[in-house]
């Protein structure tokens, strides 16, 4: 049986409303998004968005609204999915050198910001009440705010970047940018030669990918969030996890090991977290890449966090821990000279080093016992 999604109203209200009717087998219901930039997204761009959202869920999309012949294509080759819709003109090739930040306001969001530098553009997505301690967090750094219903009907991980493609033409963006850390994806783990390719759906858009941090750990993003922004990591995490979460017990003990190894003022959050039972080890790939971290930062606390096995406890005590806190270049997305240079002095400004040759065979030894529990899309560092 064929899997269709029909999007049709597509409409740009006098209030700043883009919106349009999607139905499917499973709903019929309308997306819609409130944009700061009080202009209409170019047709293509509308297109592109929906398909962010949706990703490759869908056999065939019919959208009854103008796409330029190259962007059906690009959508068809990006989604697995025949997509029907009117020809529409092209988006007018402008130049485009400004880079978008998808920004959260968490560490690696943060740390993102401290790499690429204040003219960064940041664009912040609001997804309504659930999000609103999020929302109260990242307008202190005074972004571009695009409110929306899509999360609701989400099927990709691109959905994360709808706002910064329906503003790219507007903004003249030709990158966009995610806080996505190295343990983010199972994919970062993969040998590879060369830098990581940016996801089609942006291109199409005309923007390339760059990610800054995606050779980090979350040590090393919230060292470089700690350096940049002291007064803004208990907000941070205060906004994006509550207290009774894995999460919010994580990266508390990031703080306590940013304050007593680098002895940075940086304060903890007033509220202590309350997680009701550790994690165990072997069931979340984030988890078990920093938990040899957290057994030598946090010798104590970190058992509140994880169980780890006695077993593997003696395979961590061989591990030197130190590779957490440098950089890994070897994990990089490809980026004009002139910005890799600027985020690398930024980096090294804050006190960011590049991976030095001893901490490959300490990572190997990490991947290593991550592959007893985890399959990897191939073979790993």
């Amino acid at each position: 049986m064929t899997n269709i999604l029909t999007i049709r109203d597509v409409e740009y209200s006098h209030d700043d409303i883009l919106s349009f009717r999607v139905t499917s087998d499973q709903f019929d219901d309308v997306i819609w998004f409130g944009i700061p930039t009080l202009t209409k997204p170019h047709d293509d761009l509308i297109a592109l968005a929906a398909g962010c959202i949706f990703g490759n869920f869908y056999d065939r999309v019919d959208f009854l609204h103008p796409v330029s012949p190259s962007v059906r294509v690009a959508l068809e080759k990006i989604t697995g999915a025949t997509w029907n819709a009117p020809i529409g003109a092209p988006m007018p090739i402008v130049s485009r050198s400004e880079t978008i930040l998808n920004f959260s306001g968490g560490f690696d969001s943060l740390a993102a910001l401290a790499c690429l530098g204040d003219e960064t553009t940041l664009v912040s997505m609001d997804f309504g009440s659930r999000f609103a301690r999020e929302v109260d967090f990242f307008e202190r750094f005074d972004p571009l705010v695009v409110r929306t219903n899509a999360r609701e009907f989400a099927k990709a991980w691109t959905f994360m970047g709808v706002g910064s493609i329906l503003l790219s033409s507007t903004l003249a963006a030709g990158y966009i940018s995610f806080g996505s850390i190295f343990e983010a994806s199972p994919w970062n783990f993969i040998s590879r030669s060369g830098g990581h390719s940016a996801h089609p759906i942006f291109r199409a858009s005309g923007m390339e990918v760059v990610n800054p941090v995606v050779g980090l750990s979350e040590f090393g993003s919230a060292f470089i969030a700690a350096k940049r922004f002291p007064g803004s990591i208990s907000g941070s995490l205060e906004s994006l996890a509550d207290p009774h979460t894995e999460k919010f017990m994580r990266k508390t003990l990031i703080v306590k090991a940013l304050q007593e190894l680098f002895d940075l003022d940086v304060p903890l959050p007033k509220v202590l977290p309350t997680l009701a039972k550790p994690v165990g080890y072997g069931s979340n790939l984030a988890v078990d890449y920093l938990a040899p971290g957290f057994v030598h930062f946090s010798p104590v606390a970190y058992e509140n966090w994880v169980d780890v096995p006695s077993p593997v406890l003696d395979l961590i005590d061989g591990i030197d821990p130190e590779f957490y806190w440098f950089d890994n270049t070897e994990s990089f997305t490809p980026v004009r000279p002139q910005m890799a240079s600027n985020i690398y002095s930024n980096k090294l400004e804050l006190g960011m080093m590049p991976f030095r040759y001893r901490h490959w065979a300490e990572l190997q030894k990490v991947t290593g016992l991550m592959k007893v529990f985890h399959k990897f899309p191939g073979p790993v560092v």
